[in-house]
């Protein structure tokens, strides 16, 4: 099984961080990454992120120091999942067990073209499911672009604290056809 992480997708850079990218084993960088000014670059023109694209200014009103605690607590479990996943090095947050659990069950899902998007946030409504959906399919839309093989399951593993974690089939909850919100 392949699996590719956050780090690697950042090094091959596709416009976005895909948190897990199952199923493709041959990947070649086109997109660049300025990490300073965190742009994206393809074919030496400047493209938007797609967590740009889907901003919809839900976090105007939040506190600066609750979104940055909610960034480095996200990067942390980011990473644990990363390490473990390339590493096989464990992580200790209740988040990463939660993980390392619904990894552990749950391994056939990612035996296929797949990609997962992680979230932590503590309450998971339809609204943050859809756009998670289309954030997937976006990066699906990219890869598919870039390598010419297509995604063909885009799933979020929702690892809420002192919860128990979730993997949920947003096709299963979103698909329409031929994803007509992209028209």
């Amino acid at each position: 099984m392949k699996i590719l992480s956050e780090q690697i997708v950042n090094t091959y850079e596709y416009a976005g961080t895909i948190d897990i990218l199952t199923g493709i084993d041959e990947i070649s960088p086109q997109v660049e990454y300025n990490d300073e000014w965190h742009s994206y670059k393809l074919n030496g023109k400047i493209i938007p992120s797609v967590t740009t694209l889907l901003d919809t200014g839900e976090y105007n009103n939040v506190p600066e120091a609750l979104l940055e605690y909610a960034r480095q607590k996200g990067t942390l479990v980011h990473k644990e999942i990363e390490e473990y996943l390339k590493e096989n090095k464990y992580g200790f947050t209740q988040e990463f067990e939660e993980f390392e659990r619904l990894f552990n069950e749950n391994k056939e899902l990612f035996n296929q073209i797949a990609i997962f998007d992680i979230k932590t946030y503590s309450t998971n409504s339809k609204d943050k499911r859809e756009k998670c959906y289309k954030q997937t399919c976006m990066y699906g839309e990219a890869v598919e672009y870039l390598t010419r093989i297509k995604v063909v399951k885009h799933y979020e593993i929702w690892l809420p604290h002192n919860k128990k974690g979730k993997i949920i089939d947003l096709d299963k909850e979103f698909r329409k056809e031929e994803n007509e919100w992209i028209k």
